[in-house]
């Protein structure tokens, strides 16, 4: 069940990402998140705007 909530949301951020709702930088650190590979935090000083 774990990894079918994982695929959806990666489906979902893909879909938003097409959509031009979200930046290719966060498409890239959602996709960590979901894997549980990035930051606790969104916050990057570097990026802030695409936040």
């Amino acid at each position: 069940m774990k990894y079918k909530g994982v695929h959806g949301k990666l489906f979902d951020t893909w879909d938003k990402y097409e959509d031009d709702d979200i930046t290719t930088t966060q498409l890239l650190r959602r996709c960590s998140n979901i894997a549980g590979l990035g930051p606790d935090s969104t916050h990057d000083p570097i990026h802030d705007e695409d936040v």
